[in-house]
């Protein structure tokens, strides 16, 4: 598949800026997800933390306040001294003590905080054992000090490993932003490494066809000798083929004004010598008959020069075009035709199908019924006219076809050219004809005037004239 003729060059622009866009896009989203990911990190740590340090904070009162009721049986231990309340205020502490170290334990916490909770639980057990063991006798004389000493140091422990657990988890929070901002970085970076790639790209493309399109431009104002090939892109080569179609119309009109040139040196001459040889013969008593010929055609080439400078397409702004149904515009000039072509007992076979170009329609009208008209002229009485309009590929072909005397192929490149003029006689009556407009007209649509040869030793004339189609 050639992509070049799928995507226009507006198209490609449109689409490079989305493409260079998007990793942009990518970019800035995934910065966000990190952003994002980073922050439910850290506020997910900050709670977990703060809800382990609260219960931690909680097991080490609960601890203090066992070991002092503990203490504070231990010294009423006298059954004398000892009030039924104070077991029960003691047991109610222990039971608030569990409870705090069971809410530690929910919190999913590391298995060494773990380990010390359960330890500190243990050793707070073992001293209700010694305690209420020995709560029948009078005196308690077990080693309580030590057993305080060691949940002291447990509870201690406890403390400082939570802290040092505290500590491992920012710094493992700090590495994991890092390498999240690393991550950022780097894809963040390689994205617009992408899109700075593809920026350079779209714009040597762009860059590319403009040169192009610069030396297009300086070509048509040199010498119109280098053909205009923009190639790439199907907008672009369509741009190409315009401006190509331009300088061949510079061409033309280049070579025609030499043409003129030459045609009105020649046509000029031969009048001038009549009056040259008029004046002289005049001079000397001659016939002055001579003088007002040569003074008649010098005033139809003038009227003729005059003709051409009205005519003109530059004598007037270029006309917008339509779209026009091509049938029915030459059924329309037919029509008008009709009383000439009774006039020669002409009878016109025509041959067409629905065809629609963008175009002028005064100008088509003109060109159908001139190039009618030239068949009308050549076509001898009671003989018969072809017209056939049909699709071919890319272009629309009319075709004319008469039966008259065939012309001459010296005379058929220069008929269509300025002041051409038919040897006398040679054909039936040219005066409506105005074929150099028609020349005109056809290159305004970018459409090609062609002689078909016809049966070798058969007589008449087929020309075909060649239209682009509407896309």
């Amino acid at each position: 598949m050639n992509f070049k003729k799928l995507i226009s060059f507006k198209a490609l622009t449109a689409l490079g800026f989305v493409a260079t866009a998007i990793p942009l896009f990518v970019a800035a989203v995934h910065s966000a997800a990190t952003m994002r990911e980073a922050s439910a990190l850290g506020r997910e740590l900050n709670t977990r933390i703060f809800e382990q340090t609260q219960n931690i904070r909680l097991v080490l009162q609960k601890t203090s306040d066992v070991e002092r009721k503990a203490r504070l049986f231990v010294l009423l231990s006298d059954p004398a001294l000892r009030q039924p309340y104070e077991r029960e205020s003691y047991e109610a502490t222990r039971t608030t003590f569990k409870q705090a170290l069971n809410e530690l334990l929910k919190l999913r916490v590391d298995n060494r905080i773990a380990l010390l909770a359960n330890e500190l639980a243990e050793k707070e057990v073992l001293i209700y054992q010694q305690i209420i063991g020995s709560a029948s006798e009078d005196d308690i004389k077990l080693p309580l000090d030590e057993a305080f000493q060691s949940l002291r140091e447990s509870a201690a422990t406890l403390s400082r490993d939570f802290e040092t657990y505290v500590d491992q988890r920012f710094r493992q929070l700090n590495r994991q932003s890092a390498a999240l901002e690393r991550d950022v970085m780097i894809k963040g970076g390689l994205l617009a490494a992408i899109s700075a790639l593809l920026v350079i790209g779209l714009v040597y493309v762009q860059m590319r066809a403009i040169r192009q399109l610069e030396r297009a431009v300086r070509g048509l104002s040199g010498g119109l000798a280098e053909p205009i090939l923009l190639d790439g892109l199907e907008d672009w080569r369509q741009l190409g083929n315009r401006l190509e179609w331009l300088r061949n119309r510079l061409h033309e009109l280049e070579y025609a004004k030499h043409q003129t040139m030459a045609g009105m040196t020649r046509q000029i001459a031969t009048p001038l010598a009549a009056l040259k040889i008029g004046l002289h013969s005049l001079g000397h008593g001659g016939d002055p008959s001579n003088l007002h010929d040569a003074v008649a055609d010098l005033q139809a080439l003038y009227d003729d020069c005059l003709r051409q400078l009205n005519d003109s397409q530059f004598s007037q702004e270029p006309e917008e075009k339509d779209l026009i149904d091509l049938e029915n515009l030459i059924d329309e000039v037919i029509s008008g035709l009709r009383a000439k072509l009774r006039a020669k007992s002409l009878h016109l076979k025509k041959q067409t199908q629905p065809a629609v170009i963008s175009g002028v329609a005064d100008q088509l009208h003109l060109i159908v019924e001139q190039l009618l008209l030239l068949a009308w002229a050549h076509a001898p009485e009671d003989s018969e006219i072809t017209l056939r309009l049909r699709l071919q590929d890319t272009e629309l072909e009319l075709e004319i076809e008469d039966e008259g005397p065939t012309i001459n192929p010296a005379l058929r490149s220069a008929i269509l050219e300025p002041f051409f003029r038919f040897p006398a006689g040679s054909f039936g009556d040219m005066a409506e004809l105005n074929l150099e407009t028609v020349k005109t007209y056809i290159a305004n649509h970018q459409g090609k005037l062609a002689w078909v040869d016809g049966e070798p030793g058969l007589h008449g004339n087929r020309f075909r004239l060649s239209l682009p189609m509407l896309d």
